[in-house]
Protein backbone atom coordinates (compact mmCIF):
# COMPACT_ATOMS: atom_id res chain seq x y z
CA UNK A 1 0.00 0.00 0.00
CA UNK A 2 2.64 2.27 0.90
CA UNK A 3 4.67 1.66 -2.55
CA UNK A 4 1.31 2.71 -4.54
CA UNK A 5 1.07 5.78 -2.46
CA UNK A 6 4.91 6.76 -3.30
CA UNK A 7 4.28 6.04 -6.62
CA UNK A 8 1.31 8.07 -7.40
CA UNK A 9 3.22 10.96 -5.45
CA UNK A 10 6.47 10.44 -7.57
CA UNK A 11 3.61 10.54 -10.67
CA UNK A 12 2.19 13.32 -9.25
CA UNK A 13 5.39 15.43 -9.10
CA UNK A 14 7.20 14.37 -11.94
CA UNK A 15 5.18 17.07 -14.04
CA UNK A 16 6.31 19.89 -11.88
CA UNK A 17 9.03 22.55 -13.48
CA UNK A 18 10.86 25.08 -11.42
CA UNK A 19 10.91 28.28 -13.68
CA UNK A 20 12.86 30.56 -12.27
CA UNK A 21 11.61 33.90 -10.64
CA UNK A 22 13.43 36.44 -13.29
CA UNK A 23 13.55 34.63 -16.62
CA UNK A 24 15.83 32.77 -18.10
CA UNK A 25 17.81 35.28 -19.24
CA UNK A 26 17.45 39.55 -19.75
CA UNK A 27 13.87 40.34 -21.20
CA UNK A 28 13.79 41.08 -24.93
CA UNK A 29 13.98 44.79 -25.88
CA UNK A 30 11.02 47.17 -25.52
CA UNK A 31 8.39 47.29 -28.04
CA UNK A 32 7.80 51.57 -29.31
CA UNK A 33 4.59 52.40 -28.52
CA UNK A 34 2.90 56.13 -29.53
CA UNK A 35 0.79 57.42 -26.18
CA UNK A 36 -2.81 57.99 -27.52
CA UNK A 37 -3.81 61.59 -26.18
CA UNK A 38 -4.23 61.91 -22.66
CA UNK A 39 -8.04 61.77 -20.79
CA UNK A 40 -8.40 64.79 -19.00
CA UNK A 41 -7.45 65.57 -15.91
CA UNK A 42 -4.12 64.93 -14.31
CA UNK A 43 -2.80 61.51 -15.87
CA UNK A 44 0.47 60.35 -16.68
CA UNK A 45 1.50 57.59 -19.33
CA UNK A 46 3.24 54.78 -17.53
CA UNK A 47 5.50 52.86 -20.95
CA UNK A 48 4.56 49.29 -21.28
CA UNK A 49 7.52 46.80 -20.34
CA UNK A 50 8.58 43.05 -20.44
CA UNK A 51 7.24 40.63 -17.62
CA UNK A 52 8.29 37.63 -16.82
CA UNK A 53 4.82 35.10 -16.12
CA UNK A 54 6.97 32.11 -14.78
CA UNK A 55 7.48 30.87 -18.23
CA UNK A 56 7.99 33.23 -20.72
CA UNK A 57 8.07 37.14 -21.54
CA UNK A 58 5.01 38.94 -21.47
CA UNK A 59 4.61 42.45 -22.79
CA UNK A 60 2.55 45.02 -20.51
CA UNK A 61 1.18 47.36 -22.97
CA UNK A 62 1.55 50.91 -21.82
CA UNK A 63 -1.38 53.05 -20.37
CA UNK A 64 -2.40 56.05 -18.26
CA UNK A 65 -2.23 56.24 -14.33
CA UNK A 66 -3.84 59.40 -12.63
CA UNK A 67 -0.56 61.40 -10.96
CA UNK A 68 -0.51 61.10 -7.06
CA UNK A 69 -1.33 63.97 -5.52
Amino acid sequence: MRVCAALLLLGALGGCAYAPRGGPGPAPAPIVERAPPPPPGYYAWRPGHWRWNGYRYVWITGHYVLRPA
